[in-house]
Order: structure tokens, then sequence, then C-alpha cells
């Protein structure tokens, strides 16, 4: 996958217009961190236009393409690359119990992927994941890849989505209590001036197909 952010999330959203779905394939970190962050973007191109009504999300299955082959000179000598597969389709918006965590790049994917399957496994649970840098989302990327392989291994039937979002933490000047801010809380500070620090989050919860 190469290009920008706008202009994948504009490829993603077109391809869900069309076919109902879109297909990324990323290599390593950076592509991978880029293209989650255009599944954002999509989601809200969808939205404005109407596509994906308000009970809706645009969410991603992960898969990871490990024996796959890659013709690049950047990895001659080098270990083989990760290719993540992600694809982005449109499911019902549903209210959850979240259970939140933090995942960083040196986390261990597999047991994150175990805890993740775990949660997720429960009917209406949700594993809330924050990923902090493209190295950390990478990480994400791969234990949902991961937990995929575990739900796989139950035989049930289910399909470990993602849905990708930015969480705005806002404080004070004055170091009073910060409020939180997403696409769907838009409440106003009270008083001095905010101060916002971005966060990345990928939701995960369990789809029955």
């Amino acid at each position: 996958m190469t290009g920008s952010v706008p202009a994948v999330a504009g490829a993603i959203a077109a391809s869900v217009r069309k076919v109902g779905h879109a297909e990324v394939r990323s290599i390593n970190s950076k592509a991978s961190h880029l293209g989650i962050k255009a599944v954002v973007s999509a989601g809200e191109y969808l939205s404005k236009d109407g596509t994906i009504s308000s009970g809706q999300v645009l969410a991603v299955n992960v898969a990871r393409a490990a024996g796959e082959q890659v013709n690049m000179p950047t990895y001659a000598g080098n270990a083989a690359p990760t290719v993540m597969l992600m694809s982005a389709r449109v499911l019902p918006r549903s209210n959850e119990v979240e259970v939140m965590n933090s995942l960083g790049a040196n986390t261990n994917a597999g047991r994150a992927a175990g805890a993740i399957a775990e949660i997720i496994r429960s009917e209406g649970s949700v594993a809330s994941i924050q990923a902090l840098g493209a190295a950390a989302v990478f990480n994400a990327l791969k234990s949902a890849a991961i937990a995929q392989t575990y739900l796989d291994d139950d035989g049930k039937g289910k399909k470990c989505y993602i849905i990708p979002y930015y969480q705005e933490n806002a404080s004070h000047t004055d170091g009073r209590e910060a409020k939180l801010y997403n696409q769907e809380t838009t409440s106003q500070v009270d008083g001095g001036v905010p101060k916002f620090n971005r966060q990345f989050w990928l939701k995960m919860f369990a789809v029955q197909t």
C-alpha cells in the first residue's frame, strides 16, 4: 500500500460505496499505521455522504500473511517483512461493555492476543486498546490477527473486528482535571484554555458470521 492517508481513505471509501467492502494490504509498521488511520478517515467520509448511518461504523478484520513473498530490495538479507491484510466493511453500531488497556511497541503480541480473545469471546464485551505511535499500533494489529486465529480454533464462526478512532484528552492550562473528546463526544471545556492531546484507540469485538 502506498499513498497519503487522504488518498488511501478515498480509495477505501470508494470501494465500500461500490462493492460494500475494501481490502488494504500493508507491509510492516509505517504502512499499517497509515492504513488504519485511513480507515478512520474513510469512515468520516462515508458518514458525511450518508453511506454510513448514525447506527453504523466502518470496521476492519485483520489477518497476518506472514508467508507471503515480498520482492523488495529493502528487505534483502533481513528478516521477511510482515504483511497485514485489512478487510474493511460497514457493521451495525452497538453498545458493549468495554475493557480498556494500553499496548506498547514491546508488548508481547501473543499474550495480548490471548487477552483480547478472552475478552471478546464473551457476548457484548469489547477490548479497547490504546496504542501510541506506529510501532504500538502495528503491534496491536498483529495481536488482533493472532486473536482471530484463536477464535478460528474455537470453531464458532466468530470474527474479530476493529473500530479505530481518535480520542482527544483536553486539559486546562491551570492543571484542572482533563475531559475526554472523541467523534461522539463534543462537550465544551468550562473556562480557561484547553490543551489537546490526541490519542489513538482500537476497539476490538467479535462478530458472529
